[in-house]
């Protein structure tokens, strides 16, 4: 991303130099560095065209849900409709044979 400034990054590396640091640190810091670089970029986007910039980013949010809930509806009828075949094949044998020890 060459549109963002990394000066903010300097403080950071040079603090890894100095110290040993543990994994979940590391992990952090780079959590902490991708962060600031997206909160960055949205916001020389949004100071150069708030509204386009808005609606992009809107657009990614709503086609990731778009997908899930067209692959989450099927998934959701298959389990509903296999249920009732589950459930007889677990607790017909079970009902049959409680049925046998009244008899």
């Amino acid at each position: 991303m060459p549109d963002i400034t990394w000066s903010w990054l300097t403080p950071i590396i040079k603090k890894a130099r100095k110290e040993t640091l543990s994994v979940n640190d590391l992990k952090l810091t780079k959590i902490e560095i991708e962060t600031k670089a997206l909160a960055t970029k949205f916001v020389k986007e949004y100071n150069a065209n708030p509204k386009k910039s808005l609606m992009k980013h809107f657009l990614k949010v709503n086609k990731k849900n778009i997908a899930g809930m067209f692959l989450g509806i099927p998934l959701l009828v298959l389990a509903a409709s296999l249920a009732p075949l589950c459930i007889n094949t677990v607790v017909g044998p079970r009902n049959a044979f409680l049925n046998q020890e009244e008899e």
